[in-house]
């Protein structure tokens, strides 16, 4: 008679995903620690790297709760994964032109972009850190305040109100040049109309079709303007 064992209980989709991009970034922050070029004192600060990133996604890992369990927003969304990721890695590069244009005709500072090889892992990387902090954490407040007032999680207007809140923080972090140099006036004026439709088609995807779809958008973005151009702006304009 064959002993049998008890069948292993099976993980959640969405704990897996959480926990395999959490790795991959503390993974890529281990292996850039080191390097000189890395501009992680930009986005950082005085805090080393691995530890700004463990931050990161214990703070992620606890918005994503929130998000999963309280309100419409998942990690994942199985039935409708590929269609998100195609439209994802469709659109993403579309939003890269303007942004190129605009480069190419008003200047953003030379030194905005991270020097390959390292670029390849540093972009995915703040990439998660900027999907933390400018959409997760406030999106998972904002979820959790209406639920107190009201009751229930947002929806109708009262979402829409909400995806907006969240959508104009990014733009305004940027536009205000705290992380980069002064820029001129109608380059801020750029960035933040550009990047408030950014964040809006972003929020609009993880909505529609979970965050890994929304995270794929915006390095589907990232792959055209911070490596591809990145580099060959280097080569063109200085």
């Amino acid at each position: 008679m064959s002993a049998s064992f008890p069948a292993r209980p099976k993980v959640p989709p969405a704990a897996a995903t959480v926990a395999a991009v959490s790795a991959l970034a503390l993974v890529a922050a281990t292996l850039l620690s080191a390097a000189p070029d890395m501009p992680f004192a930009n986005y950082f600060g005085a805090i080393q790297p691995v530890t700004a990133t463990l931050i990161v996604v214990v703070a992620a890992a606890a918005a994503h709760w929130i998000l999963q369990s309280k309100s419409a927003f998942a990690v994942i969304r199985p039935e409708y994964l590929w269609r998100g990721l195609v439209v994802a890695c469709a659109v993403g590069p579309l939003f890269a032109v303007p942004t190129v244009i605009a480069d190419i005709a008003l200047r953003f500072p030379v030194d905005i972009n991270a020097p390959l090889p390292g670029a390849l892992l540093f972009y995915p990387l703040m990439g998660y850190v900027a999907e933390t902090a400018f959409h997760l954490v406030p999106l998972a407040l904002l979820v959790v305040s209406v639920r107190l007032v009201t009751g229930q999680p947002p929806r109708g207007g009262i979402l829409c109100a909400v995806l907006v809140a969240v959508a104009l923080v990014e733009p305004i972090v940027q536009a205000s040049g705290t992380f980069n140099a002064a820029t001129p006036g109608l380059l801020d004026v750029f960035v933040l109309v550009h990047l408030t439709a950014f964040s809006l088609v972003l929020l609009t995807l993880y909505r529609r079709y979970g965050f890994l779809a929304a995270f794929a958008f915006r390095l589907a973005y990232y792959l055209v303007w911070h490596i591809v151009w990145g580099w060959a702006r280097l080569q063109f304009l200085f």
